[in-house]
């Protein structure tokens, strides 16, 4: 998720879905997002801006309060991947459609984004995690939320951090996946440049030679070794076809190695076996970013027998990252029901 209005770098289509999921290019009749079934019983709802911290690092959000609905569920927002701040489509399209369907939601700018400080360029998943806890432990406290009906709503890179913080006491009471990638980094981001470079028009030899140079930085992301041959590299081939069609980061962009490599072997998966409370995963069957059936594989690995019954997989046909799919003209919708079915399933996992 991305909202910078500045041209992104390369390195933003290695991000586990920096930028796609925004909604943008949405249009109809609802403010240019996608139509939506209506809900049984529509609840108007407040919006209050609110702060809160997680030590040092000050924390901005927005909260939106159902009307009429005495001890609200709660859903705290977590992150994908990059900037991201409250202006994001996506977020405002969730948070006022579940507040209208009888949900608290507390939408955070993520550190360093909006008007949150900290960075989270120097911050690894653990420090994330903290964040996530400090508007949980927030969201526990406001009027009108139940507290022991809190949970998280998180998509993409929040499949990392989610994790973290639903394994500590007290555990929310559910948590909701939209396109986890499960894999650890490195490998999601060589799959999501694997995609990218196969779907362009490049001869087998220039994607060979792509593919190639993505490996390489991986390496140099892994071990912090080799970064004068590989951006030696990408300097003798920057104006080659290839190069310029692949998502490879170059020396303006040297910080995504050093953010990287803390982080590229971080395996989700112990953390569930902290975990007690219901799952919601969210999956597209094109996504060109997540793996889905090598995440789907491993996430329904982790809730075998007795605990078979805590996770729910939606897996959409034909939708990529954001969950969209095309249309009879081809134009990408979200599931209509899609609101709808989620607010339903977070009032039963609560009860």
């Amino acid at each position: 998720m991305n909202h910078r209005t500045a041209t992104p770098g390369r390195r933003d289509f290695l991000l586990a879905g920096a930028a796609l999921l925004t909604l943008g290019g949405c249009s109809s009749a609802g403010g240019g997002l996608p139509p939506q079934t209506a809900p049984a019983t529509l609840h108007e709802f407040t919006r209050r801006d609110v702060s809160f911290s997680n030590g040092a690092v000050e924390l901005r959000g927005t909260l939106y309060t159902p009307v009429g609905v005495a001890a609200a569920p709660g859903v705290v927002f977590g992150h994908g991947s990059g900037d991201v701040a409250r202006p994001n489509r996506r977020f405002t399209f969730e948070a006022e459609g579940l507040a209208q369907r009888g949900l608290a939601c507390l939408v955070f700018d993520k550190r360093g984004s909006g008007q949150s400080t900290g960075d989270w360029k120097a911050s690894n998943f653990q420090e994330l995690a903290g964040d996530l806890r400090a508007a949980f432990d927030f969201m526990r406290q406001q009027p009108g939320v139940d507290s022991n009906k809190v949970g998280f709503r998180g998509a993409s890179q929040a499949g990392y951090v989610m994790p973290i913080a639903a394994s500590q006491a007290p555990q929310p009471a559910f948590m909701v996946m939209i396109s986890a990638p499960m894999v650890n980094i490195g490998a999601q981001i060589a799959y999501e440049a694997e995609t990218a470079v196969n779907a362009t028009n490049l001869t087998a030899d220039e994607k060979a030679l792509a593919l190639a140079l993505t490996r390489q930085g991986l390496d140099l992301a892994r071990t912090g070794e080799g970064g004068e041959a590989y951006f030696a590299r990408v300097r003798e081939v920057s104006g080659t076809p290839w190069y310029r069609a692949s998502p490879t980061p170059g020396e303006e962009e040297a910080w995504f190695f050093q953010w990287l490599r803390p982080i590229f072997e971080f395996d989700p998966a112990p953390f569930f076996h902290a975990m007690s409370m219901p799952v919601l995963a969210y999956f597209g069957e094109k996504d060109t970013l997540v793996p889905t059936p090598t995440a789907r594989r491993i996430l329904e690995g982790l809730y075998q027998g007795d605990r078979a019954s805590l996770l729910t997989v939606v897996e959409y046909p034909g939708a990529g990252h954001d969950l969209r799919y095309p249309d009879q003209t081809g134009a990408p919708i979200l599931a209509p029901d899609y609101l709808n079915q989620m607010a339903a399933w977070i009032s039963v996992a609560v009860n």
